[in-house]
């Protein structure tokens, strides 16, 4: 899943909007339904590397993705397990996030 979202701050602020800990981010866009463990995160210049372990139900994978910080955008990659698409539907964890980054970048 790809979101792009307008950056208003800059590189440097968006950078520390987006370095707030990734577990604590999906857990409340996953609307209580995702258990997260093993989260970690790495920077390389302006893009943010990140991956952690999601549980639903009985299921659990792991989740991958990056966040590259531009001056007048963010791209956010994740790569969505396909069996949490019966448990959690990508549209609305999409829609979450870009609503909350947009919040927090414009």
């Amino acid at each position: 899943m790809r979101i792009i979202i307008p950056n208003t701050k800059g590189v440097e602020e968006a950078k520390k909007i987006v370095d707030r800990p990734v577990d604590d981010f999906f857990r409340s866009v996953g609307g209580g339904l995702l258990q997260i463990t093993d989260a970690r995160k790495s920077w390389s210049g302006n893009t943010m590397s990140f991956s952690f372990q999601a549980a639903v139900v009985f299921f659990s994978a792991l989740v991958e993705g990056c966040v590259a910080v531009g001056e007048k955008e963010v791209v956010i990659d994740i790569t969505f397990p396909d069996a949490f698409r019966k448990f959690v539907a990508e549209d609305s964890v999409k829609t979450r996030i870009e609503e909350r980054y947009r919040a927090l970048l414009t």
